[in-house]
Parts: structure tokens; C-alpha cells; sequence
């Protein structure tokens, strides 16, 4: 990426061992979101809602990729799942069919890993944001090649997203999860660890997610005050960036600037200007 970069460097600084209020601390002051234009573009915008995904449903194989120790021994095994689990999942894996698993706990901790993902698929939801709103591979993949839209968030307030929000931390192997150990005591801990491990791969995302416990493939409301800015692309039509100005204008948003990407003149980036 050139000379841009987090002012920490996560290869160096693993955030997962940090608690909220630290991580709190590394949020940036703005995050933004890349959009094509299409209907639920559209929605998203008069509504005020952004949709959670279901992790299962993320484009990366390799996302959220961890390897969870639960123990390495049966003791071990049963005192982790009460450390770990929701109330409501502990039937589920606390029962005396998958308790006789418990004595080898090879087989144990593979079925347990298994079983932990897709519980997890089905019981959080995910909406993924980025540092910037000049990363040209970010336009190319989810704006339609510069022809869509970047919506800006402020972070500055206690809010849905400032408020269930985790940095991603970028990995050349899976990371592990031990249970056991001091810091990995809550759901938290897990959450950092399952939903924001991703491979060194997808780094210039510089991304941020935020996370609920309420479950994906649904619509979840923002504060329409906490979106300030609107950047359009290089490519973004004048008869698209009117329509979303007229919605913007029309739906209750007190606080958007409207912004334009361009290329510039000398280097390899874009400069975002406001309009």
C-alpha cells in the first residue's frame, strides 16, 4: 500500500490480546463502506439499515478460519465449554452423547471445532467496513469497477456500529484459540479471534467489522446522523449521483458532505474531493 498505513502495524501489534476499551482506542474517527448501485443499495439508504451477513455467506473460503483448543483432556474440555459457550448453545454440546467423545480429545477438539463454526454461522451477524475511501482495489471489487458509491460513518458517538466493532487481523496461518488461556475467558475474545482473522492476502482492505449477536442475513438500523459523507467514483454516473443526492436530501439525513473520487495526476491513487 505504498506509504499508507494504520498507525499501528498489525503485523507487529495483534489486537486480539487487547480488551474493548483498547480496541476502542484504535478506532479510526470516520470508517466507510463500498457499494455498486443497485436496489439494495438504494434500500440501504432510504432506510438506514445495513445488512449483517451470516459468515457462511462471506466470498473468501479462508475467512474466519481459526483453530479453537478446547483441552487436552476430558476436565479440560468441560470446564472450556462452560468458560465458552452462551447459555442457549451449551445443550447442544453438553450432553451426555457428544460427552463420551470427551475421553479422546483429538476426536473432541476436531468435532467441537466443526460444530463451534457452524453454530457460530447461524448465530452472528457481520457488516464489513473499511480505514479509507481511496483504495483503488476496494472501488474495482465492490463499487462496480468505480461506478458505485462509499458511504462514511462517524465514529465519534456511541452508536450501533462504534458500538459492536473489531479491528481484522491479517494472518499468514489459521490463529489459534486456547481456551485455557487467561485472556480467552468470554465470547469476546472468541469474537475477535473467529470474525476478524483473515489471510495477509486481503490486508489492503484495512478493515473493521462490526458484529452482533442477534444473527445474520438481515437488515440492522443505523443512526442516519452518524452518516456524514457520501463519496461517488470515478465512473459513478451524474444521473446516479443525482438520484442518490435527491434520497439523501429526502431521507432525514442531517449531516451527509458529498464527495467525489478522481484520479491524480502524478501517482497511483485517488484523491477524494469534496463536491
Amino acid at each position: 500500500m505504498g506509504n499508507r498505513r494504520r498507525e499501528y502495524d498489525l503485523t507487529m501489534f495483534d489486537t486480539r490480546n487487547l480488551d474493548r476499551q483498547e480496541v476502542l482506542s484504535l478506532l479510526p474517527r470516520t470508517i466507510y463502506k463500498y457499494f455498486s448501485i443497485n436496489e439494495y443499495t438504494i434500500r440501504v439508504i432510504e432506510e438506514g439499515r445495513l445488512w449483517f451477513s451470516s459468515p457462511k455467506s462471506f466470498n473468501d473460503p479462508f475467512d474466519c478460519k481459526v483453530s479453537i483448543n478446547f483441552g487436552s483432556n476430558k476436565k479440560e474440555i468441560i470446564d472450556s465449554l462452560d468458560k465458552f459457550l452462551p447459555s442457549e448453545m451449551i445443550p447442544v454440546f453438553k450432553n451426555p452423547d457428544m460427552e463420551r467423545f470427551f475421553d479422546n480429545p483429538v476426536l473432541a477438539n476436531n468435532l467441537l471445532n466443526k460444530m463451534s463454526a457452524t453454530a457460530f454461522d447461524d448465530f452472528l451477524g457481520v457488516c464489513c467496513f473499511s480505514e479509507m475511501a481511496d483504495i483503488p482495489l476496494m472501488w474495482a471489487h465492490y463499487a462496480n469497477s468505480h461506478k458505485g458509491i462509499c458511504l462514511e460513518f462517524a465514529n465519534d458517538q456511541p452508536c450501533f456500529i462504534r458500538d459492536n466493532i473489531i479491528p481484522v487481523n491479517y494472518y499468514s496461518e489459521y490463529p489459534e484459540f486456547v481456551i485455557q488461556d487467561e485472556n480467552s475467558n468470554n465470547l469476546y475474545m472468541f469474537l475477535m479471534q473467529l470474525i476478524a482473522s483473515k489471510s495477509y492476502d486481503w490486508d489492503y482492505e484495512y478493515e473493521w467489522r462490526a458484529i452482533t449477536e442477534q444473527g445474520g442475513n438481515t437488515l440492522y438500523e443505523f443512526d442516519k446522523s452518524n452518516l456524514i459523507g457520501v463519496v461517488f467514483g470515478i465512473n459513478t454516473e451524474e444521473s446516479t449521483s443525482n438520484k442518490i443526492r435527491s434520497i439523501i436530501e429526502k431521507s432525514g439525513y442531517p449531516n451527509v458532505v458529498f464527495k467525489k473520487a478522481f484520479l491524480s495526476e502524478k501517482k497511483y491513487q485517488l484523491d477524494i474531493r469534496e463536491i
